[in-house]
């Protein structure tokens, strides 16, 4: 149900997201907005700085042609015509000093040859020494020699041009002219080397060139770039008089980005950088050669032009406003656009939306969401409804779940009926989790019946999977759940865990994926298991040691009983016989007496046998009986035996013994024990032989072991009976009106004895054909 808060809730997270629309809006309109003026700005940017580089590298190459297509052409001219005159002819031939010398015929000649001389330009004149004969260069300023390029190869007959360093400071662009002998054509074809009269250098100093052309560039920057090894340096000439009759440059280092684009001999490089006084500058160079052939004539350096990027850049106030124009109505037309689209397709069907989302999370499942729309928020409705149904079938679904676990649980942690049946239960309890069509198994692992150390399936499938492997048993150490597949079946494993060991798992395979709840629950039947299981063998234990427990009250009961009925008889009969003595003593003759003895001491001797057979065994029970074994004579000690064995029957005894043995035959043992092991069993063969039979003895080597076998043809012992005999107490026929005497420790006696002296006995026997027991005693060496 809704509340006024609710209701405010509702508008707050509305105005909330309407908020981010149109801030996403606006955003959105600013980015487009700026990308396009970013998209102008840099294209207006790129096309003033082409537009730049293009003139200014269009009025490099025009500075070039000027230089080579103007200035060149006017100096040969003048030169030719200077060299062609008769009296410079004749001038350079005079010696430099004397009344009529060289330098003052040249002057003179070319005193009237005004016209001849170019402006800003120079002229030199040598002889074919090489000696200046004369020069218009200012006092000061920096001049040619006879080495320099130009001069040097006019000496040599070759009229040549180019740019050359003057003083290896100032650039400047010659031409040099041989001056032949007479008659001279024009133009001078030059002649040979031996014929050079001297010759004639035009000079035309390039800052003052440069500063010419400035006017036919559009009074623009020239300048002149010149590299010494890698490091570039350009040349800007400047007026130093209001007339510029004074140009002066100064070497600056070349800009880092104009540097960059410079590679040697390259004809022409530009690059835009900013320089001080104009800012953003195109720069463009081309390249000019000094004096030489056209093929052959280094580059010197690059003649070019600097133009301000900014005389190409229009005006940006149209593009301004017409930028802040768009910004205004881009934004104004998202603002009201996304205000629009919130309020219609999102703030009422989100409200509705919330208020059934509202009644879900409030318990009320049974409520349906209303389709608000046919977009994304009608198909968030319809997952909405669909996530309802989903929660109503899990809530059933864990509730039906925790109720069997409830059943089982209890069962798992009562039952009483063993290891097989608490397993079928705890498959019937996983099959009902998994549902129809399952298949389950349950393997255990050291099972209390058996001790088996390998998991055994003791309930459910047993052909689901053959068993658990190795790498399995690690995984299910480590998780509740594995899954492996098996007969291209995909098998989940839940491990039963007790004291984090793992005691067996559950096997599932289901025709259905297994949901998250479902496998909660099995891992959780799973562990209840393994407790269950535990359960169940200490309940097992304690039945078994319960069960022990009366079987020794049972056998305690027995041996009391036994021991009282057979110390009993001779006891009686002692006393008996002893009151009869008394009686009769003085009448009975000799005869009469010595029989009398005779069955007292044969009493006597079976009372003591019992006595030291009870003393015998309490000592072996409590480990504190000690043995000494020697070299013996094997059949002495089988004599002595015997002979003890038949003194504890009466006088009239009729069965005979009778002994085989080889003379030298020794065996290892302590000689009391030794007869002691012997005449229990003999005891045994006459006691259950037939009357008047016989008991044979027989001893020999087998290797070293020495066999004594002792036979008898009785009575035998029974199939069932045999594996018992060397048990304590224990008596085929255990009544007490049984035919034979005797408490059952005789041979379990024996046994231990020959035990403790590393000797064996075993028997063998077939009921009414007698019995035979085998000693195996070490025989002992000749040392």
């Amino acid at each position: 149900m809704g509340s006024p808060a609710a209701g405010h809730e509702q508008h707050r997270i509305g105005m909330s997201f309407a908020t981010k629309l149109l801030i996403a809006g606006i955003t959105l309109s600013l980015v487009l907005i700026l990308g396009i003026t970013s998209a102008i700005i840099v294209s207006r940017n790129n096309q003033t700085n082409s537009a730049a580089l293009s003139n200014a590298d269009n009025r490099a190459h025009v500075i070039r042609g000027v230089l080579q297509n103007i200035t060149t052409p006017q100096e040969q001219f003048a030169a030719q015509q200077i060299v062609a005159l008769p009296d410079v002819i004749q001038g350079v031939q005079l010696p430099l000093t004397g009344t009529s010398n060289a330098t003052e015929a040249v002057s003179t000649a070319l005193s009237g040859t005004v016209r001849l001389q170019l402006p800003g330009e120079y002229i030199m004149v040598f002889n074919r020494e090489g000696n200046v004969v004369y020069s218009t260069v200012p006092t000061g300023n920096p001049s040619l020699t006879a080495k320099d390029a130009s001069t040097s190869q006019a000496l040599q007959g070759t009229s040549v041009e180019g740019v050359e360093f003057l003083g290896n400071t100032e650039p400047a662009y010659d031409v040099a002219i041989p001056i032949c002998p007479l008659p001279v054509r024009l133009p001078v074809p030059g002649c040979s080397a031996s014929s050079i009269l001297g010759a004639l250098v035009y000079i035309a100093p390039l800052p003052y060139q440069l500063h010419l052309y400035s006017s036919i560039v559009g009074q623009y920057q020239t300048s002149f770039v010149y590299f010494v090894g890698k490091q570039g340096y350009i040349l800007r000439p400047r007026c130093t008089t209001s007339s510029c009759t004074t140009i002066r440059t100064s070497a600056a280092p070349l800009p880092t980005s104009l540097a960059g684009q410079y590679h040697p001999n390259v004809d022409s490089f530009s690059a835009l950088y900013t320089r001080s006084g104009t800012g953003n500058t195109a720069g463009s160079f081309v390249a000019v050669a000094g004096p030489g052939s056209a093929t052959a004539a280094p580059i010197v350096g690059y003649v070019g032009v600097e133009v301000p990027v900014s005389d190409f850049a229009g005006s940006q106030v149209q593009d301004d406003l017409l930028i802040l124009g768009l910004a205004l109505v881009g934004i104004l037309v998202t603002t009201f656009g996304v205000l629009l689209f919130v309020h219609r397709f999102v703030g009422r069907p989100i409200a509705v939306l919330e208020q059934s989302v509202r009644k879900i999370a409030e318990g009320d499942l049974a409520t349906e969401v209303p389709h608000i729309s046919n977009d994304e928020l009608g198909e968030l409705a319809d997952n909405v409804n669909v996530m309802r149904g989903q929660l109503s079938d899990y809530i059933h679904h864990i509730d039906a779940s925790l109720t069997r676990l409830r059943d089982v649980s209890q069962a798992l942690t009562t039952t009483t009926t063993g290891e097989e049946r608490l397993g079928e239960a705890v498959i019937r309890a996983a099959e009902r989790i998994v549902g129809e069509g399952s298949s389950c198994a349950l393997f255990q692992i050291g099972r209390t019946s058996g001790q088996s150390t390998e998991p055994v399936c003791i309930a459910g499938s047993s052909t689901l999977l053959p068993g658990l492997p190795g790498n399995l048993l690690d995984e299910l150490s480590h998780e509740s759940m594995v899954t492996t597949t098996y007969n291209d079946m995909s098998i989940h494993l839940f491990s039963m865990v007790f004291q984090n060991v793992v005691r067996g798992a559950i096997a599932v395979q289901s025709p259905k994926d297994l949901s998250d709840t479902d496998a909660r629950a099995l891992a959780a039947l799973a562990n209840y298991a393994a407790i269950a299981f535990e359960n169940t063998n200490l309940y097992e234990q304690e039945r078994a040691t319960v069960e022990r427990l009366r079987e020794l009250d049972k056998l305690k009961s027995d041996f009391l009983s036994t021991v009282q009925h057979e110390m009993r008889t001779p006891v009686m009969t002692i006393m008996g016989q002893s009151e009869l003595m008394e009686l009769g003593w003085d009448a009975w003759d000799d005869s009469m007496k010595k029989n009398l003895i005779r069955e007292l001491n044969v009493y006597s001797r079976q009372l003591n046998d019992i006595v030291q057979t009870l003393v015998d065994f309490s000592l072996l029970s409590a480990d504190t009986l000690t043995v000494r074994p020697t070299a013996i004579a094997l059949k002495p000690a089988l004599v002595q035996a015997i002979d003890d064995a038949k003194g504890l029957f009466q006088s009239d005894l009729k069965i005979d013994v009778h002994l085989a043995c080889p003379s030298d035959l020794k065996v290892q043992a302590e000689a009391q024990r030794f007869e002691q092991v012997i005449r229990a069993i003999v005891h045994n063969a006459i006691k259950f032989s037939n009357e008047a039979g016989t008991v044979d003895v027989v001893g020999s080597r087998e290797g070293n072991t020495c066999r004594i076998a002792v036979t008898d043809h009785g009575i035998g012992i029974s199939k069932d009976a045999l594996p018992h005999v060397f048990e304590q107490f224990y008596q085929e026929n255990n009544s007490k009106t049984r035919s034979y005497g005797g408490m059952g420790m005789g041979l379990s006696l024996a046994q231990r004895l020959a035990e403790a002296q590393d000797a064996t006995i075993s028997i063998s026997s077939t009921p009414d054909n007698g019995t035979t027991v085998d000693v195996l005693w070490p025989c002992a060496t000749d040392s």
